[in-house]
């Protein structure tokens, strides 16, 4: 007999089914860390705005869906209208610079977390998770717009949190919400500025589930003890 036999066709399909479970997995794998990541990269875009002036695109084309009297539109007008909402509620340099490519982008990032959805008519239109999530934001612009405008001088609190790592995301949550404010970060998870934090704010945070891991200072006489 010999040891080293020639190997047979049906050998070569083994060794491909072999693989193909591994290619398989990985391509699983793939699927679901790219949704995961998409998911995440919504979540960051809705999140992690710089003030109370500053709006995402894909935040401002989503909203723009649901005020629409029947959430649906071809794609050039929800890009105009989208355009008209962040000329109203921004403050932007840069906002002449904005491209129809940027709000495609922000289009197929709606679709792919399955907030929007395309038609075969090529219209866009929300659906319900979308509406939900536009609502959302929609009353934190409101909450934030109302906002006191903050006072000038030197810093009089200082707001200390400590979120626990299995509610890791609540922590931009919280930053955007002292962006508005014009609140200063000194750390991470320490920020200061000249007024109190008002009452929305502190309802908003209790809310959320995080006022408890909050400490709110007031400081008296401002400065260092050097």
């Amino acid at each position: 007999n010999n040891p080293n036999p020639a190997p047979t066709p049906r050998d070569f399909l083994n060794l491909l089914l072999f693989f193909g479970r591994f290619s398989y997995i990985y391509l699983i794998i793939y699927q679901v860390s790219s949704f995961c990541y998409g998911r995440h990269k919504l979540r960051y875009d809705i999140c992690m705005r710089q003030s109370k002036t500053i709006l995402s695109l894909t935040c401002a084309t989503l909203i723009t869906l649901l005020l629409m009297s029947n959430g649906r539109a071809g794609s050039r007008v929800v890009i105009s209208y989208a355009k008209e909402y962040i000329r109203k509620k921004q403050r932007l340099a840069s906002k002449s610079k904005l491209t129809e490519k940027q709000f495609q982008q922000a289009l197929m990032r709606l679709k792919r977390d399955g907030l929007i959805i395309k038609e075969k008519s090529g219209t866009w239109r929300i659906i319900k998770k979308g509406k939900e999530e536009a609502s959302r934001l929609l009353g934190n612009i409101e909450r934030r717009e109302s906002y006191p405008e903050p006072k000038k001088g030197p810093i009089h609190t200082i707001v200390i949190f400590d979120i626990p790592e299995n509610e890791r995301n609540k922590r931009a949550l919280i930053r955007v919400e002292l962006r508005a404010l014009e609140f200063k970060p000194l750390q991470k998870s320490v920020w200061a500025g000249t007024g109190p934090l008002p009452k929305k704010c502190v309802v908003y945070f209790r809310d959320i589930g995080v006022l408890p891991y909050i400490h709110i200072f007031s400081i008296n006489n401002p400065g260092t003890i050097v």
